[in-house]
């Protein structure tokens, strides 16, 4: 199962950056606001990452440490991803940024408050 949900995790990672720094769309399918899209996307993927590699009570001996450490690694490649978009004629937008780290902010909180891993 843990292979399942590493593959999992990194294919939706090159997904998200494939989709940012592509042709942006013209006409966007969903009508729900692009900062919403951002913050699902890393929220999603936040989530994924933490359930594979730091997962469940247990398996680490310090799992928060490490949660924060891939919470933080996911933050700064939307940082980075944003950064890039200037290089490919995308738009780089600061509130998309934020509306990434939100995202990953909040996985990072309901996978504490689901695991409950140790706080020290």
């Amino acid at each position: 199962m843990d292979g399942v949900l590493r593959a999992g995790s990194i294919a939706l990672a090159l997904v998200i950056v494939a989709l940012s720094l592509g042709p942006a769309p013209e006409d966007p399918a969903l009508d729900i606001s692009d900062k919403a899209i951002h913050g699902l996307a890393y929220f999603s993927l936040t989530l994924a990452l933490l359930l594979a590699w730091v997962g469940r009570p247990g398996r680490l001996a310090q799992p928060l440490q490490v949660a924060l450490a891939v919470t933080l690694v996911v933050v700064s490649g939307g940082l980075l991803v944003e950064l890039a978009q200037s290089l490919v004629s995308r738009q780089t937008e600061f509130l998309d940024a934020l509306a990434n780290a939100l995202g990953a902010g909040l996985a990072l909180g309901l996978w504490a408050l689901v695991l409950r891993p140790e706080w020290s």
